[in-house]
């Protein structure tokens, strides 16, 4: 996995491109003690796009390409406007629409987002993994990330618990199965 560091190319960047703000309260300034980060969020970015610059507007910390490699956006003590867990967690978007069955990610991706969850699991200790969609009804990250990603760190000894909501069950069936888990 590569990681390539764009932090100091999105410090200037308080909005998404529809507005919202990407920090906590607005406020970008606003910080969180990295020794309570004990969860990680997927998400998809819902478009692709290979433009660098486009991902300076994404609420995220790191942002897995399709080609599987990973930018990290925000560090880690920023204070996101985010779901569920944003004093607590790490969100991590894979650029693409995978919000359906059909929409399968690339291997590389998968397995780069899976090296990142690993990577995270060592470097903060992180202890759950959670999709978008346990605190909002949406379809995100997808079945294919949830499947490839999320359900592989539970096997692999995150829990998934405290979520407000669950996944849709067919995000667990096994013909999702992009990777050997």
């Amino acid at each position: 996995m590569k990681i390539i560091d764009r932090t100091a190319d999105t410090a200037s960047t308080h909005q998404t491109r529809n507005g919202r703000q990407i920090f906590s309260h607005g406020n970008a300034r606003a910080r969180r003690s990295v020794s309570r980060i004990d969860s990680v969020i997927l998400h998809h970015t819902n478009f692709s796009s290979s433009d660098l610059a486009r991902f300076n507007y994404v609420i995220a910390n790191y942002i897995v390409m399709q080609n599987g490699h990973v930018l990290k956006v925000r560090d880690h003590d920023i204070a996101l406007n985010s779901v569920g867990t944003n004093q607590r967690g790490i969100d991590i978007e894979f650029v693409g629409v995978y919000g359906t069955a059909a929409a399968r990610p690339p291997r590389v991706q998968l397995q780069a987002g899976r090296d990142l969850v690993a990577y995270l699991k060592g470097r903060h200790g992180i202890g759950r993994v959670f999709g978008h969609a346990h605190f909002t009804p949406k379809s995100c990250p997808g079945p294919h990330i949830w499947f490839n990603v999320g359900l592989w760190a539970i096997r692999n000894g995150l829990r998934c618990d405290r979520a407000t909501r669950s996944v849709p069950p067919a995000w667990s069936d096994p013909s999702l199965k992009l990777l050997p888990l």
